[in-house]
């Protein structure tokens, strides 16, 4: 999660789905960004989900998951309208009506904001990850965040720390720092050695 946009979100839930995936969990990948959802983008599928009697099958990558309202929209650039319970209805879907294959663990890709998304993941999940940059207006929001979610923020990730030379100024007894890597633009799945101790420490609790 983050307050803020453009912090590479997507991108580092994106890494800590498919490092948890070579760790051998089974892993549903689930983008509930549902006014930008760019997870397909990032991950190079165009395949549609196959709808069944039963349920709408997820996309399997490379052994996750994935099921995004991108997917399911009849065209790339059809807007979604939704808000208040509707948006409650359909973040609630994902998890009814999509057919996962006994998942052990559900990565959640949201949007910016204490919006409504956030607001109800926040309710069901056990674990958040916030990410943020060093810039003082990421930082800003990031640290009301913090104080609304509490103890169920398990670490904070500062991404792309060495592109701003700004000090961190978030308090938290896990922070992670991740550099700038313009690979992970084209390939998000790349190996990160923080995300696998995040996942290992956090995630895992090993």
């Amino acid at each position: 999660m983050s307050n803020k946009g453009g912090v590479g979100k997507t991108t580092i839930s994106i890494n800590i789905a498919f490092t948890l995936a070579r760790m051998g969990k089974r892993v549903a990948l689930i983008d509930i960004d549902f006014h930008g959802p760019n997870l397909p983008v990032l991950l190079g599928v165009n395949e549609k989900p196959e709808v069944t009697a039963y349920g709408i099958k997820p996309i399997v990558v490379d052994g996750v998951q994935v099921m995004s309202l991108a997917l399911l929209t009849r065209k790339d650039d059809d807007p979604c309208l939704w808000s208040g319970e509707t948006k409650r209805h359909m973040v609630l879907q994902m998890f009814k009506s999509i057919l996962w294959d006994n998942p052990d663990i559900y990565v959640i890709d949201t949007p910016p904001s204490l919006g409504d998304e956030n607001l109800i993941v926040s309710d069901i999940v056990d674990k958040i990850v916030i990410v943020t940059t060093p810039h003082p207006a990421s930082q800003f929001d990031v640290r009301k965040m913090l104080r609304f979610l509490g103890d169920k923020v398990k670490a904070v990730v500062v991404n792309m720390y060495d592109l701003f030379r700004y000090d961190i100024n978030i308090k938290h007894e896990r922070i992670y720092t991740i550099k700038y890597d313009p690979e992970l633009q084209i390939n998000p799945r790349k190996p990160i050695d923080v995300i696998e101790k995040l996942v290992k420490e956090v995630i895992l609790g090993e």
